[in-house]
């Protein structure tokens, strides 16, 4: 599990499959009513899955990656940058 978040706010959870040709985003979704209404706590267990499956194109799959472990520090991994023209961004990822 990995957090994706736009910068604007909370990251939401997501799960990543990465392959030599292709990433799979899996990414839960509320509808508008659901979301408005649940707390927190209810909007984890309530989510339905969305899944992204982004082929890579020549000029790879267009989103920057960051996060991690790096020495004793743990970060959140989360996709920080999609780039304009490439699967990322024309796939439906935002």
């Amino acid at each position: 599990m990995v957090l994706i978040s736009d910068g604007k706010g909370r990251g939401r959870p997501a799960r990543l499959q990465l392959t030599k040709d292709q990433l799979t985003i899996q990414v839960p979704v509320m509808s508008e009513s659901e979301s408005d209404s649940a707390s927190p706590a209810v909007q984890e267990i309530d989510l339905k899955p969305r899944t992204v499956t982004l082929q890579r194109a020549k000029g790879g799959l267009g989103l920057s990656i960051k996060g991690g472990q790096d020495g004793n520090q743990v970060v959140p991994i989360v996709i920080s940058k999609l780039m304009i023209g490439l699967p990322g961004k024309e796939d439906g990822l935002r």
